[in-house]
């Protein structure tokens, strides 16, 4: 009994269950029914609506056609009221605001259409005049700027002043323009003097000299006799180059630290602070470029000694043998541990290196010559930078060669061996010179490498009159000839373009040392062209970054006694010239900065009074003696 009553309890909970059930399912489809309801009317009122704003843009477009232009300015002027109205939806504002400047786009397209014309030499016809002049001030505000954005073409040369007059005069008569087309009228002459203003200003920005440039368009800006107009578009190119100079200015800045040239990173944003006082970051650069600079530095007035030397002997068993050719060693070339003495003994007598680029903005300004207080600067050359035959014979390395960590290292064979050595080359011994004694070198100051180009550039043979030059050097030596072919060419050029580009990122500069086939005073100047002109030819086929400024005369053979030869040589755009002498001796032209070099050599060495060497190297003997018994 218990036992069914619970089952009928059982049902009925079921049978109840199900009725909720039933009820809650009518309930749920009466709302969705209702929704959907109210979506169909919402979807039919937006269409109704969208026809609508649909058809005031068709209506606006017919009565443009039609030349009716109050019915289009009405038109107008109802949706701009509906697309600002307060009170309406978010939805409605949002699409009248669409129509609205969908009729702005067809005016201003046609507004457009017009000053083109009229820039090409088309004159309105009445039909355009009555339609700027007949939607007022909704053609206006298209017109305005455009007119000013070609007053600025003028400015900037982009259009004449022509084309500029034709387009004002364009627009005479016109009631809802006048005002403007006169105002822009009257300040024509001003406009004239600006636009020579604006000229002037460009190319002294394409000078590359920043601070001038800004000083420059500061000077219009303030200028009161300029048009208004022409004042206040000077202000925004001169914030504009600011801004943009700025980022590049201080990437340089950033680039000059990286390579340890702290002096004129400082001096750059030490001129960007000036500028921009409220720039956090430039005085945090300048606080710790300071720190990498010594406390005191001062202006150096006197010459600037040049120490020459040539190649170094990698191999004294090579280059100190019985044979004849060994006195060209004996002679000229100094050992890798001769040069490692060397360069301490420059440094005990408080010598430090400096950049010869020092020299090139000669004569728009003076060299400034800074160092350390209490050193003497120093320029270190590399004499006839080339591996020549007669070089290797006597033990040099046969060429150098840039690893993939960006080293120099020297390289020779050695009874079928290849040997290659950071330190047994001018360059590998120097880079580790400075690694171990930074203060050596000012402002990231390396030495000029100046390229003989007769028989290689730095071991590297580039076309076939080179190699010819060597072939026939070899043969002298008993050697087998070369063989190469134009692919053989174009790698060797590849190898010696990534060698140059790092050593010049590295502070290295270059100069011309010429090809050897005569003193350069000894040529007549259509001869020295020829050899100045085959000598960048050279040069040219490697695309380097910097043009070559530094003429080093073979020798020490100038040419300022011919006129003619001189201008052959400054005309190839050559800054800085270096000739030979007993003394430290620099003379500054009309046009050019000459400085005398003094070879370092066994010779030299030997004969020091009379090289002028026994002062600057104060007593010291830096010649291994057995090495050369």
């Amino acid at each position: 009994m218990r036992e069914r009553l619970r089952l009928e309890r059982k049902d009925y909970n079921i049978y109840r269950g199900d009725t909720v059930q039933k009820k809650y399912r009518k309930l749920i489809i009466a709302v969705g029914v209702i929704i959907l309801l109210s979506l169909i009317a919402f979807g039919v009122l937006k269409s109704r609506h969208k026809r609508q704003t649909t058809g005031r843009l068709n209506q606006f477009t017919a009565a443009l056609e039609a030349e009716d232009y109050d019915s289009a300015t009405e038109l107008y002027r109802e949706i701009q009221a509906a697309a600002a109205d307060t009170e309406a939806k978010p939805q409605s504002n949002s699409e009248y605001r669409e129509v609205q400047l969908a009729m702005e786009e067809i005016v201003s397209q046609r507004v457009s259409e017009i000053c083109e014309a009229v820039l090409r030499g088309h004159a309105p016809t009445e039909s355009e005049r009555n339609f700027i002049e007949g939607m007022r001030d909704i053609s206006a505000v298209e017109i305005m700027p455009l007119i000013y954005e070609k007053s600025e073409d003028w400015l900037d040369g982009k259009i004449s002043k022509e084309q500029w007059l034709s387009l004002i005069d364009a627009f005479q008569g016109l009631s809802n323009l006048e005002r403007m087309v006169n105002d822009l009228r009257k300040q024509l002459p001003a406009l004239e003097q600006a636009g020579y203003r604006f000229k002037t200003a460009k190319e002294i920005q394409a000078e590359g000299n920043w601070e001038r440039t800004w000083q420059y368009w500061q000077d219009i800006v303030d200028d009161p006799e300029l048009a208004i107009f022409a004042r206040e578009y000077a202000e925004f190119r001169l914030k504009e180059y600011q801004e943009t100079e700025y980022t590049n200015l201080l990437a340089h800045a950033a680039d000059l630290e990286e390579r340890q040239r702290y002096y004129s990173a400082r001096k750059l944003i030490d001129r960007m602070h000036s500028v921009f006082p409220e720039r956090p970051e430039l005085q945090e650069s300048l606080e710790r470029l300071n720190s990498y600079l010594p406390e005191k530095l001062e202006r150096w007035i006197d010459p600037v000694p040049v120490l020459a030397i040539r190649p170094l002997i990698a191999r004294p068993d090579l280059a100190f043998r019985a044979e004849s050719n060994t006195q060209h060693a004996q002679h000229n070339l100094l050992t890798t541990d001769e040069f490692r003495k060397f360069l301490a003994t420059m440094e005990e007598q408080n010598y430090v290196l400096i950049r010869p680029s020092l020299f090139f903005n000669y004569p728009k300004s003076e060299p400034e010559i800074i160092v350390p207080r209490g050193k003497k600067p120093l320029i270190l050359l590399l004499e006839n930078a080339a591996y020549s035959t007669l070089n290797q014979a006597n033990g040099t390395v046969q060429k150098l060669i840039l690893n993939s960590n960006q080293e120099i290292q020297g390289f020779y064979k050695d009874k079928n061996r290849d040997v290659l050595d950071p330190e047994n080359n001018f360059i590998g011994i120097l880079e580790e010179y400075i690694a171990e004694h930074p203060q050596f070198s000012f402002d990231g100051a390396r030495a000029i490498l100046a390229l003989y180009l007769r028989e290689d550039a730095l071991g590297y043979i580039l076309d076939e009159t080179m190699l010819e030059n060597q072939n026939e050097a070899r043969k002298k030596q008993s050697l087998m000839p070369y063989v190469m072919d134009n692919e053989d060419y174009a790698l060797e050029q590849t190898k010696v373009r990534e060698l140059l580009l790092a050593l010049e990122r590295k502070g290295y500069d270059l100069a011309s040392a010429g090809l050897g086939t005569e003193l350069y005073n000894r040529l007549t100047p259509t001869e020295l062209q020829q050899e100045l002109w085959r000598w960048q030819g050279l040069i040219d086929q490697l695309n380097l970054s910097e043009p070559v400024k530094i003429l080093l005369f073979p020798e020490g053979g100038h040419v300022y006694s011919d006129s003619a030869a001189l201008d052959v040589v400054l005309n190839q755009g050559y800054q800085l010239l270096i000739g030979m002498g007993p003394k430290p001796y620099n003379y500054y032209f009309d046009s050019f900065v000459h400085l005398d070099r003094q070879t370092v050599s066994p010779d030299s060495l030997a004969a020091a009074d009379a090289w002028g060497l026994s002062e600057i190297f104060n007593g010291v003997d830096i010649l291994d003696h057995d090495v050369r018994k």
